[in-house]
């Protein structure tokens, strides 16, 4: 829509003022996309009728909000109880200061942060062995493909030519800013007042994000931008830009190691790299082609072959339940399905590349754990990466808003139900997984 015809939607916001003092001077900010312009009408009859104290009261208390997190203050502690309560802690929980404090600077400093952590925690040489890694499941990730029954020759295609070109980024980036640059990374903070004032510094940091990310406005996408930070423990798949991302904090102790042997290099950190390269094909990604584009690619018969392999997930993990706060609750299958997918083709492809890379080098034993199969170790290390404990709260909140399954159906779903390796590794009565895809 115009932006003079969604302003119209919602009078009283006075929208085309506030875009206009965050929109960059040279550029004209004509057209926006408005996803839900029956809100804003509906905003505005309600606007149109509240009392005005009831408005102004609110928008105060809005921007307390947004800045409690920089505050300690006896007031805001209903607050704090409000959220903890929310994210399954005791009402009073507090988190250990330096915790907050590097938070706090990961949040607004995040490459400066990076850059010390990178010196200190990830080498070169474990930077190159996480690049094998990810390449090795990515071929064995297009060599999947080249034997899938139920996907045409056509779609086939355009799916090798986008997993090919899948961009992987490891460790930190090199550009944008370039976070081993002590200069580069000056630049990108330039204009950044910091003081010994707790709350000024992070007023002053949220300003210059939000700055920068108005300043990108017009401008071609840039495929060096990172979304994570280096020392964040995270991974992602970004759809518009086909990029699968791996900071340094995911490729350490016990999920990584360049001494590590194999199957647990492999079957720990291998199995989030597969999963995020999965994520290009799962029910979501499979609509952005090799260029990041929404568009359709796949045939009306592919389609309609993954939907009933898709529906297979669904199902199966519909069947699984926790308890929560008010007794058993059902894991949501249709929220939890992309990431349930991806779980499934992840690991099946990272125990693919193990297999095909094992015989370059053979892996030693694990002292104390020498009656296990390295097959078998492989998994293991995979359910290790997962073990977890939760709240009842926890756990209601995650079934509910999670797109995630709990972690001990990803580990029951993806491996003991989904994976033929994880199957014949431990001799199951049955080979065949329950649901596949990939």
């Amino acid at each position: 829509m115009s932006v003079a015809d969604t302003a119209k939607l919602a009078p009283q916001l006075g929208l085309e003022e506030v875009l206009k003092a965050l929109v960059p001077s040279n550029y004209t900010l004509d057209t926006m996309i408005t996803a839900f312009p029956g809100y804003l009408t509906n905003l505005s009859d309600y606007l149109s009728t509240a009392p005005k104290d009831t408005i102004q009261t609110f928008l105060y208390w809005k921007a307390i909000q947004n800045v409690a997190s920089y505050i300690e203050a006896d007031e805001l502690k209903p607050l704090k109880a409000f959220n903890n309560i929310l994210s399954g802690r005791e009402p009073d929980a507090t988190s250990e200061r330096y915790k907050i404090c590097i938070s706090h600077v990961d949040n607004g400093l995040g490459w400066i942060l990076s850059r010390f952590y990178v010196e200190a925690a990830f080498s070169a040489q474990a930077k190159t062995l996480g690049d094998q890694i990810i390449s090795d499941i990515r071929e064995q990730f297009i060599a999947r493909i080249k034997t899938l029954a139920w996907m045409d020759g056509q779609t086939k295609k355009v799916a090798i030519d986008k997993a090919t070109n899948i961009i992987q980024k490891i460790g930190y980036p090199t550009a944008s800013p370039n976070m081993t640059d002590p200069e580069d990374l000056l630049n990108y903070y330039a204009g950044l007042d910091i003081s010994d004032v707790y709350f000024n510094n992070s007023l002053n940091m949220d300003k210059l994000a939000v700055n920068k990310s108005w300043s990108q406005l017009g401008k071609p996408y840039d495929r060096n931008t990172w979304f994570m930070t280096a020392d964040t423990v995270n991974a992602y798949y970004n759809p518009p830009g086909n990029e699968i991302v791996f900071p340094a904090a995911i490729m350490q102790f016990p999920v990584f190691g360049a001494g590590f042997p194999g199957y647990v290099n492999y079957g720990a950190f291998g199995s989030v790299a597969g999963h995020e390269l999965s994520h290009a094909f799962d029910n979501n990604g499979r609509h952005y082609d090799a260029d990041g584009k929404y568009t359709d690619w796949w045939t009306n018969h592919t389609v309609e072959e993954f939907t009933k392999r898709a529906d297979c997930f669904v199902e199966e993990y519909n069947n699984f339940t926790v308890i929560g706060t008010n007794g058993t609750i059902h894991v949501h299958g249709a929220q939890t399905l992309g990431e349930n997918i991806a779980d499934a083709g992840g690991l099946t492809a990272s125990f693919n590349a193990w297999n095909a890379r094992r015989q370059d080098y053979p892996d030693s034993d694990l002292p104390g754990l020498d009656y296990f199969t390295q097959e078998q170790l492989f998994y293991i290390a995979y359910g290790n990466f997962w073990c977890a404990k939760y709240t009842k709260a926890a756990l209601t909140r995650g079934v509910l808003l999670d797109p995630h399954s709990p972690n001990m159906w990803r580990l029951q779903g993806a491996a003991m139900m989904n994976a033929r390796g994880f199957k014949e590794a431990f001799n199951c009565p049955s080979k065949e997984p329950t649901c596949e895809l990939w």
